[in-house]
């Protein structure tokens, strides 16, 4: 069975990719992988929780000054 990454960072992209979240779960046709981004965390975190999403992967993205 093929699996799907899932990458998620803002709160829109969130609401965007929530159906196809759901879709994937109830065909059970690919394995999938939900990583989140962490870039609006606070309100992020309520959403998903709220869509009863949880997320595989958190990668903290840091910025590097120059």
């Amino acid at each position: 069975m093929k699996t799907i990454m899932i990458v998620i960072g803002t709160r829109p992209e969130a609401i965007k990719l929530a159906p196809i979240i759901t879709a994937l779960e109830t065909k059970k046709c690919f394995n999938h992988k939900i990583c989140i981004t962490r870039q609006h965390t606070s309100l992020l975190d309520l959403l998903l929780e709220s869509m009863h999403i949880k997320a595989n992967y958190q990668y903290e993205a840091v910025a590097i000054d120059n």
